[in-house]
C-alpha cells in the first residue's frame, strides 16, 4: 500500500543529501537553475529582511517563521509556503546549527507561465470568487515534493539543465494551480479581477520604486480607483 508520508520523508532526505552536497556553507545560493534559490543557514533568531516575489518555497529540514505583509507564519519540513504577490516579508530561523543546519528552496513563480497556464486551466478549475491575500501555507504533496528533487538533481548534470529544467518548472506550476493553494495564483493571475490589479500594482511598484509615484497614474494603468 502507498503511503504518502513515508514517501514524502524518502524524497525530502534525498534532497538533503543534495543540498548538502552543493551547500557546504552557510549562504544563499542562486543556483544554475533559473530561479531557484537554496538556502543553508546554522544561527537561530537572526531576522532576515527582503522584498519577497512570487514564489514557492519549501523547508527541506528545520523551521522557520516568516513575517509576511501583516501575517506572521510559521512552517517546517513537510510544507510549502506560495507567495503569489510582490511584498516585504522578514523571516527568522528556528532551530538551527552546524551539525542541523536549516536547509531550503525557493522558486521563483514565473508570471507569464502562470498566466498562461491561468488560460488553459480556467474552465477546468475557474478562480476563487473571493479575494485573497496572495499567500498560502500547505502541506507539500509527494508529486510536488518529487519535482523539487528532480531540480535538485540537476545541480548534479548543469548541462541536463537548459532542456530539463524548464520542463520541471512547468509541472511544478501547474501542480501548485491545480492543487489546494492554486486558488489564489489563479485569482491573482486572471485578467480582470480585483487581486490580478493588486499583482500588477505591486509589480510596477517593484520595478519602479525609485521613480516618482502619482497614484492616479498607477491607478488608471491597473484598471484601479484612486
Amino acid at each position: 500500500m502507498f503511503d504518502p508520508h513515508a514517501e514524502l520523508l524518502r524524497i525530502n532526505a534525498r534532497i538533503k543529501e543534495i543540498l548538502l552536497q552543493h551547500m557546504p556553507r552557510t549562504g544563499t545560493y542562486d543556483s544554475p537553475v533559473p530561479g531557484l534559490v537554496t538556502r543553508r543557514l546554522e544561527t537561530c533568531h537572526t531576522t532576515t529582511t527582503c522584498l519577497g516575489k512570487p514564489s514557492a518555497s519549501i523547508i527541506v529540514q528545520g523551521e522557520k517563521i516568516a513575517m509576511l505583509g501583516d501575517r506572521e507564519i510559521h512552517y517546517g519540513e513537510g510544507q510549502c509556503l506560495v507567495t503569489g504577490i510582490d511584498m516585504p516579508n522578514a523571516f527568522r530561523v528556528l532551530q538551527a546549527c552546524h551539525d542541523h543546519p536549516f536547509l531550503a528552496m525557493s522558486l521563483e513563480l514565473d508570471r507569464s507561465l502562470t498566466g498562461q497556464m491561468v488560460k488553459e486551466l480556467a474552465e477546468a478549475v475557474p478562480p476563487a470568487a473571493r479575494p485573497d491575500s496572495g499567500v498560502s501555507l500547505g502541506t507539500t504533496s509527494p508529486e510536488l515534493l518529487d519535482a523539487f528533487l528532480r531540480l535538485a538533481r540537476l545541480l548534479d548534470t548543469p548541462e541536463r539543465i537548459p532542456i530539463l529544467a524548464p520542463l520541471v518548472i512547468r509541472e511544478i506550476h501547474y501542480l501548485l494551480l491545480i492543487g489546494p493553494q492554486g486558488a489564489g495564483l489563479r485569482q491573482l493571475n486572471t485578467h480582470g479581477t480585483q487581486a490580478n490589479s493588486i499583482a500588477l500594482a505591486t509589480d510596477w511598484l517593484r520595478k519602479n520604486y525609485r521613480k516618482p509615484l502619482l497614484v492616479s497614474q498607477l491607478a488608471r494603468q491597473v484598471n484601479m480607483g484612486t
